[in-house]
């Protein structure tokens, strides 16, 4: 399974590397660093992360 990873990861790798160039084409890249509830294990509520 990992050779099937690794084969994934070069074929995807071209595809990657053009999404990557496209991104930083424009010199400003924006992120949304929301927050977002999620369940906890052991406290059983929805906490912040």
């Amino acid at each position: 399974m990992v050779r099937w990873v690794e084969l994934a990861a070069d074929w995807l790798e071209p595809i990657y590397k053009e999404i990557r160039r496209e991104v930083f084409s424009n010199g400003y890249v924006q992120v949304d660093e929301t927050l977002v509830r999620h369940l906890d294990p052991g406290y059983g509520k929805a906490r912040l992360f």
